[in-house]
């Protein structure tokens, strides 16, 4: 793979992990099947997903505001959907921590950050919250990528 290919192929990483419902946690996963070394695609992805959720939480006025107006031009006071629901449900039982570990199985980290924010939680706890989940996923990745035996999956080529 050249490096041209290898670019290529981290600006996809990067763009695909910026994205709602794809992120890191799909993203990185295949980009290591498909040969990208794990720590570049771990680290490439994180950042993706992790300006994506920042910029959401810098401008959340503005995105509630959207929200509302679009609602109020579509007319709909319709009652709150299950997904909401549930959000209120995990915000009245476990709070911020709760919502952001249980939300992204779900939702996504966008909205879950999102509803994180539309519940109470400050910008600076948010964001704490919904990037402390990575914390096992960066010691797997990191632990996985200095072993010296290669798994057997791959063939024992290095995707590292």
């Amino acid at each position: 793979m050249g490096i041209i290919e290898l670019l290529g192929m981290y600006l996809l990483i990067f763009i695909l992990s910026a994205i709602p419902f794809f992120e890191a946690y799909g993203v990185i996963p295949i980009a290591v099947i498909a040969g990208i070394p794990a720590v570049p695609a771990f680290l490439i992805g994180w950042i993706g997903n992790v300006i994506t959720v920042l910029l959401l939480l810098i401008f959340i006025k503005r995105v509630q505001e959207w929200v509302a107006a679009r609602r109020k031009k579509k007319h709909t006071d319709k009652e709150v959907g299950k997904r909401s629901q549930r959000a209120q449900r995990l915000w009245e039982k476990y709070g911020l921590p709760g919502l952001s570990i249980i939300g992204p199985l779900f939702v996504g980290s966008h909205l879950t950050a999102f509803m994180g924010m539309s519940l109470g939680g400050s910008k600076k706890q948010t964001f704490y919250w919904g990037f402390r989940k990575y914390r096992p996923l960066e010691y797997c990745f990191f632990h996985f990528s200095l072993c010296r035996n290669r798994p057997a999956w791959t063939g024992g080529r290095n995707v590292y």
